[in-house]
């Protein structure tokens, strides 16, 4: 199952890392995506953050606005 191009995604994932541009999908495609890359397909809200920051530089420095949003994605989903 993917939910955007996981081909894109990969290829940029080590750009994402280093720069700290928003990357251009929605918290909804990283959140699944999150789930998809974890070996028990369960994950904490910090799990989810975590992984945000692991894999984008952009959540470093808005990791307030991320927990928001993670948690608004989980409590209305």
């Amino acid at each position: 199952m993917f939910i955007f191009n996981y081909k894109d995604f990969e290829l940029n994932r080590d750009y994402f890392k280093m720069n700290e541009e928003k990357p251009p999908y929605t918290y909804t495609k990283l959140t699944i995506q999150a789930f998809l890359d974890s070996k028990k397909k369960k994950l904490t809200t910090t799990q989810i953050t975590a992984w945000f920051q692991n894999n984008f530089a952009y959540f470093k420095k808005n990791l307030k606005k991320v927990r928001w949003c993670i948690f608004d994605l989980i409590l209305y989903a």
